[in-house]
């Protein structure tokens, strides 16, 4: 997720839902916040989340022929 696609393994595109209503980021602000109350993230690694869907991971591929 880094702005140079030279170097890029993973096609991916930011999810946009219908209407703006932001229902997804609103659970995802409420899973995050149960992952702190219960330990597993603290408050400086709690950056929020960035709703996106992977399309292609190149990353993994295999280069040889059969």
């Amino acid at each position: 997720m880094n702005d140079d696609a030279s170097s890029a393994d993973v096609l991916y595109l930011k999810v946009q839902e219908p209407n703006n209503e932001h229902r997804l980021e609103a659970v995802c602000a409420l899973v995050l916040k149960e992952f702190e109350n219960r330990g597993f993230v603290d408050e400086s690694q709690a950056r929020g989340v960035k709703l996106h869907v992977t399309l292609l991971n190149s990353r993994y591929r295999y280069s040889g022929c059969s």
